[in-house]
């Protein structure tokens, strides 16, 4: 068995205090008082997804077009339909990169061209580095195998002596964009942050030569000059030729994001400067713990939390009456760690929502939010409402997944539990030198569904995450994923 931890990063882990304490606090922060309280979102089709014994952790993304949805994780893919499981395979099959390192997966749906698109890093040499991203893209709008989809590599610049890690994939009408943040092969330090470009194939069920396509990377940084962190380009439902990148300010605490604007000039991206949006005060959260044991009777290691922006979906709200921003990511509070959402005015650099979910007894982490937008054609409906879903754990709790609800800009509904670990997660990534956690995530993935029918109250939307069988042998990971549909119960 070959094992394989799918990031090479190392970063120091802030042990800070829970800043939030008390009753089971779930609170929608927006510029007026909001009386309403959301209804939780209701589980609906439910898939087992991506499983694996042989890497850590998953790192699961979803998009979903009319008819199919399909999950990409570190060690593998599938499209499932209202029927079940279409296909499922090997990223290393997707990419055409037998014997290569792939990590950090990302797909998404682009109405616009009807095609899924797909990344990842990947290290294409054998003997030694030679490091670059993957991409690729559906050759019909309804892939079924691998073989459905065009595969590329490019070392932009990362080459020899630095590598891309924990990389997202967004794009404009016409191009794709995919942010990393960059790291030394020598050494792995930080070496700042970056976003590649790549122009949108032209129609048709070919693939192009690689050299048809335009492309390009600049190097990001805050205002002041410092870098920016995990840089995640949006992901366009209504298609625009302006796009955006947000970041963290920085890996420890702040109280702002980075915001880059994305602009087509012909054949290339423009990527302007940064500007800073204000945002409630976030700190790196703690580990989270979780129950149970190791095989040899020591109390289950703690799980990695994070703090980067998991994904950012662009879509039109008309409840505001403009595109809009949705991201999360894990800050400190509540018992330790808590989800933190936005909803940003881009052009104006404004809040137009914000809240933290927090619980005085649960570590909550990992968090992706969606809006339920519909884009089919020249048809478009919703977007005011949005599904956030989490991991929970705890000393006297395995991981879970749960889902919140926020609807209209009313306030956050209860949480609903979807899936429940069934013991704590233990694998060869929790003993790794210098490494106080075990690796959880790196992503969970949310996106609106584009089946939703048009005439009910909200759209739909479809969302993926890990959870975990019992421990074996303190080495064997044992992550699964799940894929499920929740939509918008009503009062």
């Amino acid at each position: 068995m070959t094992e394989r931890i799918e990031s090479r990063r190392r970063l120091v882990a802030f042990a800070l205090p829970a800043t939030i304490a008390g009753l089971l606090l779930l609170v929608a922060f927006a510029p007026s008082a909001q009386a309403a309280t959301s209804t939780p979102p209701l589980v609906g089709t439910n898939y087992p997804g991506v499983s694996n014994e042989n890497n850590s952790p998953p790192s699961g993304t979803i998009a979903a077009n009319k008819s199919e949805v399909v999950e990409l994780a570190n060690t593998g893919f599938e499209v499932v339909n209202s029927k079940g499981m279409i296909k499922s395979g090997t990223v290393a099959d997707l990419f055409d990169a037998n014997g290569h390192f792939l990590s950090d997966p990302q797909v998404i749906w682009d109405a616009s061209t009807n095609r899924f698109y797909v990344s990842m890093f990947e290290n294409h040499g054998t003997t030694s580095p030679d490091e670059g991203l993957a991409w690729g893209f559906s050759k019909t709008p309804n892939p079924t195998s691998a073989k459905d989809f065009c595969s590329y590599f490019d070392t932009f610049n990362y080459g020899v002596t630095s590598f891309p890690d924990l990389e997202s994939l967004g794009d404009t009408t016409h191009f794709l964009m995919i942010a990393s943040n960059r790291y030394a092969t020598s050494n792995y330090d930080i070496m700042g942050s970056d976003v590649a470009w790549i122009s949108k194939p032209p129609t048709g069920r070919t693939c192009p030569a690689s050299s048809t396509f335009n492309s390009g990377i600049k190097h990001l940084t805050n205002p002041d000059g410092s870098w920016a962190f995990r840089p995640t380009p949006a992901r366009q439902v209504d298609s625009s030729t302006t796009g955006w990148i947000t970041a963290t300010t920085s890996y420890a605490s702040a109280d702002t994001l980075t915001v880059f604007q994305a602009t087509e000039d012909g054949s290339s991206l423009v990527i302007g400067s940064p500007q800073l949006l204000s945002v409630p005060e976030y700190s790196y959260a703690p580990s989270a713990p979780q129950a149970g044991t190791t095989k040899s009777g020591s109390p289950a290691p703690p799980l990695d939390t994070g703090i980067f922006l998991t994904q950012v979906i662009e879509a039109y709200d008309p409840r505001v009456g403009h595109l809009a921003l949705w991201t999360a990511h894990t800050v400190a509070g509540g018992a330790g760690s808590a989800v933190r959402w936005y909803e940003i005015d881009p052009e104006d650099l404004t809040l137009d929502q914000v809240g933290t979910i927090t619980d005085p007894a649960l570590w909550l982490f990992n968090a992706a939010i969606t809006p339920d937008r519909v884009v089919v054609g020249k048809k478009s409906r919703y977007g005011s409402s949005a599904v956030v879903e989490y991991s929970t754990s705890s000393n006297s709790t395995y991981p879970a997944i749960h889902m919140v609800s926020i609807v209209d800009g009313q306030a956050v509904s209860s949480p609903v539990l979807v899936k429940q670990s069934t013991g704590p997660d233990v694998d060869f990534s929790c003993f790794e030198p210098d490494q106080p956690y075990c690796r959880w995530g790196d992503y969970s993935g949310a996106t609106p569904d584009p089946a939703s029918p048009l005439t009910a109250g909200h759209g739909e939307v479809w969302l993926v995450n890990q959870w975990n069988l019992p421990d074996v042998n303190d080495s064997t990971p044992l992550w699964q994923t799940s894929i499920w549909n929740a939509n918008f119960s009503s009062p």
